[in-house]
C-alpha cells in the first residue's frame, strides 16, 4: 500500500517510520523532532514519482510456432542414425563425419558441420534430440522455423570450429549438443536484448543471460566423456548470433519472407557438407 511505501521511502533516508493500523484506518508515524522532514520527503517523493506507470511488460513477438523447425531436427537427425548404424551404401558414416582435430586444421572443414549429426549411441542421441528441440523450439518462436534452425546450424559449425583449434589433433568427437547449446545461447542473447531498454528492473532485463548460464552449467558439464569446451564455444557463438539478431540484424528476423531462404541455406550447407566425403 502507499503506506508501507511511505514507511520505506522514509526507512531508506534514514528516518525511523511505522504504519499504525487503527479501527479508522492507518497512521504513518515519525518521531516528533523527524516529521518536519519527513513531510518535505514524502511531498518530494510524490512530486518526482507522480505519473510513474511501471512499464507494461509486452511479450516478446512470436514469428513461428516453432514446430516445423523442432519436427524438421528431430527427423535429420534420426535419418542420420539410421545411416550411420546400417552403414547405408556401404559407407563408414562416422568415420567420414566425426570431428577429428588434425584433419579439420588440415582442411577437411566439412566435419565441424557433419559431426553435429552423428552420434555415439541410443542415449547420446535422445539427449541431444530432446534438448534440442526444447532449446530450438523457442529459438524458432522468437526468430522463426527458418532463421532460427539455420543459424543454430551455423553457430554449431563455429562451435565446433573453436573447439578444434583448442584441442589436440587426437581430440574427436560426435553429436549435436554443440548446435543444441548454440540454440540456448541464441534465445538467451536475443531475449536480454529486447528486454535491455524495458525500463524495468535489473532482474528482469538480465534473467534471460542468468538463466542461460545456469542451463549450461546444469547440463553442459558431465563426465570424462562430456566435451564441456565444445558445449560452452557452441553457447558463445549463440549469444553473438542473437544479440546480433536482437539488434544488428533485426530487419532479418522481421521479414518472414526470408524464413525460407534461410531455411533453405541451411539444409543446402548441411547436404554440400555430406556431399564432400560421400563423393570421395
Amino acid at each position: 500500500s502507499s503506506w508501507e511505501e511511505g514507511a520505506l521511502v522514509l526507512t531508506a533516508i534514514g528516518i525511523g517510520a511505522e504504519v499504525v493500523h487503527e479501527a479508522g484506518g492507518c497512521a504513518l508515524v515519525v518521531n516528533s523532532s523527524d516529521a518536519p522532514r519527513a513531510s518535505d520527503e514524502l511531498a518530494r517523493y510524490e512530486a518526482e514519482n507522480r505519473g510513474w506507470r511501471r512499464p507494461r511488460r509486452e511479450p516478446l513477438p512470436k514469428r513461428s510456432s516453432g514446430w516445423p523447425g523442432v519436427l524438421a531436427y528431430v527427423g535429420v537427425l534420426l535419418s542420420f542414425a539410421i545411416c550411420q548404424n546400417q552403414d547405408l551404401f556401404g559407407f563408414d558414416w562416422l568415420d567420414a563425419g566425426r570431428i577429428d582435430a588434425g584433419l579439420v586444421r588440415d582442411g577437411e572443414w566439412w566435419r565441424v558441420l557433419t559431426a553435429l549429426t552423428l552420434h555415439v549411441d541410443t542415449g547420446h542421441l535422445l539427449g541431444n534430440i530432446g534438448f534440442g528441440a526444447a532449446f530450438g523450439y523457442f529459438a524458432g518462436q522468437l526468430l522463426g522455423s527458418g532463421l532460427a534452425w539455420s543459424s543454430i546450424l551455423v553457430a554449431g559449425g563455429f562451435g565446433n570450429l573453436l573447439n578444434v583449434f583448442v584441442q589436440s589433433d587426437a581430440h574427436r568427437a560426435v553429436g549435436a549438443s554443440t548446435a543444441v547449446f548454440a540454440a540456448l545461447g541464441m534465445v538467451a542473447a536475443y531475449a536480454w536484448v529486447q528486454r535491455r531498454g524495458s525500463g524495468d528492473r535489473w532482474a528482469y532485463r538480465w534473467a534471460p543471460l542468468i538463466a542461460g548460464a545456469i542451463l549450461l552449467t546444469w547440463f553442459g558439464t558431465g563426465d570424462e566423456n562430456t566435451d564441456i569446451v565444445a558445449h560452452l564455444t557452441g553457447f558463445v557463438c549463440g549469444l553473438a548470433l542473437g544479440g546480433l539478431f536482437g539488434t544488428k540484424l533485426y530487419a532479418l528476423v522481421a521479414d518472414r519472407r526470408l524464413q525460407a531462404a534461410a531455411a533453405a541455406a541451411g539444409a543446402g550447407l548441411l547436404v554440400g557438407a555430406w556431399c564432400i566425403p560421400l563423393a570421395t
